[in-house]
């Protein structure tokens, strides 16, 4: 065999990795060449070659070399596969692996040194190849100047091969190029054993609970501001987001009588003084956790029977007692709790079940159908809301097998899932929702805690590794994120036997510029001592006899795995890839051509994000003269200001395609029929196009009743109209196009909506004075040439579109949202479908009922 699979303890096989001098013969006649030019001659190109490898190249599996089980099942706990490749090690040595081999890892150096010593630890360990070069081809020496032997023999040839070897995992390799990086900043060490934070940043201040009392933290400065003593322990605290208020969940006082059930403390954070205080409905124990909705509201999980207390700020912080609450029962077990960015949904997670619970906010809220995207083994612990200009995502962490999942609300499975080194105890995202932090924590008495960073938009792609662990403080408790994705805060109680340990770490996050990338690696030459061992795949948690399989998709949990002696064979982890120029083109292509520049198609345009909050706080100026004292009288609120709107009434079909000639995509004609009433202001006429709304829309002042005056909210003249483009036969000689009102009566109408579906043969004249469709009714006359026009154009003009409001829940009517065909274009504003509105506008369409070309 040309090949080795084990190490040489001499090294004379595995040459040196300095790159030397470049000399190559000079050539003259009648020059005596010796072995040695010879040598200089190979040296010289051998040299060339890995110069231009190591320096313009660089190092790692250029293709192929993926390591797999071995197609029988009874010999995957000894070998493994390794498919043919090329790799370049860190000296410029190219590594040829030209068929596929099978190795026996069991007699390898380590593991069998393993096995010698009855070894049972589990390992973390690399399957990796080495170059080698093997002498072959022994041949009898004619002469030989140093001995008198005349059976000498020498190799005549030398093969460059390689060997497979097994080493341990020293370390993990750094991030992959342009995540983001996690340095310490620095500390709040004044106060020792902080258990949980909120931060307000727009007025720098950070809030601290520390055993039974909070305290208030400059977040520029290490000073430390009032704080608010609490009669027993604190649990959780969170912060309004105008920074207003601070909400402190609490145990009952020593006190206080035995079934005291846990309070809500509200404080004003100006001075820290006490609002008030509400009684939680729970016994002790519990799980309990706060959380702040983006419209202020205040929710409340209480884990253990699985109910949630919703409260808004105003009810919260008034003069008056907030109205007792009925919990939102879920179910029970439940221990972490996430609200949607718009605020109208709650999900909630925890040991009682693999489904995400759902909470409608709207209202008094209530439970609704439960989510189950995740498998039947998982044991969903905590979630979070991954918020971006795209519809929310929950990222979902599995504490017992270590797996994090991203999962859309409305797909049935994730969209993946990337295994953790330690067990998660919180989640943050950066802003846009690219990289999210997963706060991680041993359950040893030292509980040593981490940081890793998984990119969710690699995890939507394919298989993904989160990056590597970073050590934080002891007991680490919680992270928070700065606005701006430059800061984590997380407070940690520190080191168990040091009562003054403790406090709140700062880490910045530092995103790599790839301008300066360049610059930075033509500083120095790249520079390898000896040949290194090239990582194919990594096996996490071996243990001698493990059975060695691929890896699954989605991950398989590594708790079952080592439970079921299995080691998955890891080609992704450690694996240093060096793309040829063929693929990094490749790469370029497929980037450009999912570009907009690029030729590739837009996306959509994402939905509005949430109202923006206060401004960063100013520098502090000088201090000016003080002013007289002036009137304590508050003026009346001003008028909501102009902007976008949720909940308007908006165009949602028609019963024409825009833009389209002959409408062939619609099975029925978009020139309806409607039934009339008995009375009906109509004449003969029973032809025309419908509009149709989200909700009841304005059309008469009063139901209509025949004999009796009508005042039309929406008539034919003004508001509904129109336009058609005579044939090309009738137009003026100059042939400038004309477009005329069409005479007409427009009426509110209904259909019937079988499976969901508007049938447009259905349509049908309704009294009024509402109704949720209005049709463009043709006179007679009309409606014979109709089908001969070039062009129809209807105009709705949406300022005098009024729907009819919800004077039960006191709103009024409004105006509707008029944009429709614009929401359908790349040039609309805003997406098909946004909750978001401005009211009024000008509505405009035009279609051929005929083919153009007919």
């Amino acid at each position: 065999m040309a090949h080795t699979h084990s190490q040489d303890p001499s090294g004379t096989l595995c040459p040196a990795c300095e790159v030397e001098p470049f000399i190559r013969n000079h050539y003259f006649t009648g020059k005596l060449l010796m072995v040695g030019d010879f040598d200089t001659e190979q040296q010289y190109v051998m040299e060339k070659l890995r110069h231009h490898h190591q320096r313009l190249h660089g190092w790692g599996v250029v293709c192929g070399l993926l390591v797999k089980q071995h197609p029988n099942e009874g010999c995957r706990t000894k070998y493994v596969c390794v498919e043919p490749g090329t790799a370049i090690d860190c000296c410029g040595h190219e590594i040829l692996v030209p068929e596929e081999e099978c190795i026996d890892i069991t007699q390898l150096p380590l593991i069998a040194d393993l096995l010698r010593k009855g070894d049972q630890e589990r390992r973390n360990l690399q399957i990796c190849l080495r170059y080698r070069e093997c002498p072959t081809e022994q041949i009898p020496v004619l002469y030989d100047e140093c001995g008198c032997d005349e059976t000498a023999c020498a190799p005549n040839r030398i093969l460059e091969s390689y060997e497979i070897d097994v080493m341990e995992r020293v370390a993990a390799p750094e991030d992959p190029q342009g995540w983001p990086q996690l340095t310490w900043h620095d500390s709040v060490t004044l106060l020792a054993d902080v258990s949980r934070i909120a931060l307000d940043e727009a007025g720098h201040r950070l809030y601290l609970l520390v055993g039974d009392d909070v305290y208030q933290v400059d977040t520029d400065t290490p000073i430390v501001g009032p704080n608010f003593h609490l009669p027993a322990q604190g649990l959780e605290v969170a912060v309004s987001p105008g920074g207003d208020f601070l909400y402190v969940a609490r145990e009952p006082a020593a006190a206080d009588p035995p079934g005291t059930p846990r309070q809500l403390v509200v404080l004003k954070t100006s001075n820290m003084t006490e609002v008030r205080t509400v009684a939680i409905d729970t016994a002790a124990d519990n799980a309990l956790r706060l959380e702040v909705a983006s419209d202020k509201r205040l929710m409340v999980l209480v884990g253990t029977p699985g109910n949630v207390l919703i409260w808004t700020e105003a009810e919260l912080t008034g003069g008056a007692a907030p109205p007792a609450r009925v919990p939102i029962t879920l179910s029970p077990q439940l221990g972490s709790l996430a609200i949607a960015s718009d605020a109208g949904h709650a999900y909630a997670v925890g040991a009682g079940g693999t489904a995400i619970k759902v909470v409608n906010a709207a209202g008094a809220g209530s439970a609704d159908p439960d989510l189950t995207p995740l498998p039947a083994a998982a044991k969903p612990s905590l979630i979070a809301v991954v918020r971006s200009t795209g519809p929310d995502l929950l990222a979902v962490a599995d504490q017992a097998a270590l797996l994090l999942y991203l999962v859309d609300p409305t797909k049935p499975a994730p969209l993946g899932s990337v295994a953790l080194a330690h067990p998660p105890v919180d989640l943050a995202f950066s802003p846009g929702g690219r990289w999210a932090y997963v706060l991680e924590r041993d359950a040893t008495p030292a509980q040593d805690s981490f940081v890793q960073v998984v990119d969710l938009h690699q995890l939507q792609v394919g298989p993904t590794v989160a990056g590597s662990p970073l050590p934080v403080g002891k007991a680490s408790q919680q992270e928070v994120i700065g606005a701006d994705g430059g800061l984590l805060y997380i407070p940690y109680l520190g080191d168990p036997a040091n009562a003054f340990d403790g406090g709140v770490a700062k880490l910045r996050i530092d995103t790599e510029d790839c301008a300066d990338l360049l610059w930075k690696r033509s500083e120095h030459c790249p520079h390898c001592d000896t040949p290194d061992c090239v990582v194919l795949a990594t096996l996490m948690n071996y243990q001698v006899g493990d059975s060695l399989r691929d890896v699954t998709v989605p991950p398989s949990s590594p708790a079952a795995d080592m439970a079921a002696h299995i080691t998955r064979i890891d080609n992704r982890l450690d694996r240093h890839l060096l793309a040829s120029t063929q693929t990094l083109t490749e790469l370029i292509e497929c980037l450009m051509a999912h570009e907009t520049g690029g030729g590739g198609l837009q996306g959509p345009v994402g939905p509005p994000g949430p109202p923006g909050g206060a401004g960063a706080k100013g520098d502090k100026g000088d201090k000016g003269d003080k002013g007289d004292k002036g009137d304590t009288v508050v003026g009346p609120a001003g008028p909501v200001g102009p902007g976008l709107e949720a909940g308007l009434t908006q165009i949602v079909a028609l019963s024409w395609d825009h833009n389209t000639h002959g409408n062939p995509a619609r099975p029925n004609p978009p020139i309806v029929d409607v039934a009339r009433l008995a009375g009906s202001l109509l004449p003969e006429a029973r032809t025309g196009i419908v509009i149709v709304f989200s909700k009841d829309v304005q059309v008469y002042d009063v139901p209509f009743t025949p004999g009796k005056p009508l005042n039309r909210l929406i008539d034919e003249d003004h508001v509904f109209q129109v336009l058609a483009r005579p044939v090309s036969d009738i137009q003026d000689p100059f042939q400038l196009p004309c477009r005329c009102p069409v005479k007409g009566l427009v009426v509110p109408v209904a259909w019937k909506e079988p499976g969901g579906a508007i049938d447009w043969t259905t349509v049908q004249e309704v009294p009024g004075p509402g109704a949720r469709g209005v049709a463009f009714v043709f006179e007679p006359r009309v409606r014979k040439w109709i089908d001969k026009v070039d062009e129809l154009w209807p105009v709705l003009r949406g300022d005098f579109v009024l729907d009819v409001g919800d004077f039960a829940a006191g709103v009024p009517p409004r105006a509707i949202d008029a944009e429709f065909v614009r929401a359908e274009l790349p040039t609309g504003d805003r997406p098909k479908g946004s909750p978001f509105g401005i009211q009024g506008g000008l509505f405009e369409s035009w279609f051929w009922v005929r083919r153009q070309d007919a």
